[in-house]
């Protein structure tokens, strides 16, 4: 199933990613670890000064600009500009065309999530934070709510044969999200409960990596399970889809 031009093409329809984008958060996050330099209370501001960077405000816009244009490169580009009629020319099937790619992307948020969990975690074990458990587990918390917002504009790529309409659904879906994710907290602070409804109109209020916790695993599993189910059902629309779409090759 593994097809290597696949993933060479799909490297160089993202190079922004391994280039710019992975490149930058993590230089961030390791600027933080090492410019704080004091003992045990500073050396855990900054680990938290990193989760308030990378989990809620510039490594998720960032991350969400990928999701804009990385599914469309990926799947509804080649389409848009007559390249997959060369691809679906050889051997390859549909199937394995949107297996290999759809694992590729998958991939990028993977390795997004993997460096700078290993990069913290690392800092973590080096200066004895005893959190590393609860570390590991917000990753895991972000790294499904990457997948499922991942999925949905991956779910657009391979709805849709123009890039037009993916970049725009894609970017529209981002912003729903995240301007309602913003709205919620500041509904919070101000105690305005006639806003509360906003937390259903996006997935960020499935995942609040300040609530997360081994001791209590209850209040935060039944969103993981969400944001996974999510993930599965988009991925399972994307394949019937492409598969069986009509192609203007």
């Amino acid at each position: 199933m593994f097809n290597y031009q696949l993933w060479k093409d799909s490297f160089k329809s993202t190079w922004s990613f391994w280039l710019i984008i992975l490149p930058f958060v993590t230089l961030i996050n390791l600027l933080i670890l090492l410019l704080i330099k004091v003992e045990d209370q500073k050396n855990l501001l900054s680990v938290n000064i990193i989760k308030n960077l990378f989990f809620t405000s510039f490594g998720i816009i960032i991350i969400c600009i990928f999701f804009i244009i990385g599914p469309n490169a990926l799947m509804t580009k080649p389409i848009d500009r007559g390249y997959l009629s060369y691809t679906l020319s050889t051997r390859l099937s549909r199937l394995q065309i949107f297996v290999n790619k759809m694992i590729y992307f998958i991939f990028t948020i993977t390795s997004y999530v993997l460096v700078n969990f290993l990069l913290v975690g690392l800092f973590m074990i080096i200066k004895n934070q005893p959190s590393l458990k609860d570390w590991a587990l917000q990753c895991l918390g972000y790294w499904l709510l990457l997948m499922a917002v991942g999925a949905i504009c991956f779910m657009f790529s391979s709805i849709f044969n123009r890039s037009t309409y993916t970049i725009f659904f894609s970017a529209l879906i981002i912003v729903l999200f995240y301007t309602a994710n913003v709205t919620v907290g500041l509904a919070e602070l101000t105690e305005t409960k006639e806003l509360a409804f906003l937390k259903y109109l996006t997935l960020f209020t499935l995942f609040n990596h300040n609530k997360i916790e081994t001791d209590n695993v209850m209040k935060f599993i039944y969103q993981f399970i969400t944001l996974g189910i999510i993930s599965v059902i988009c991925y399972f629309i994307s394949a019937v889809k492409f598969i069986h779409k009509d192609l203007p090759l």
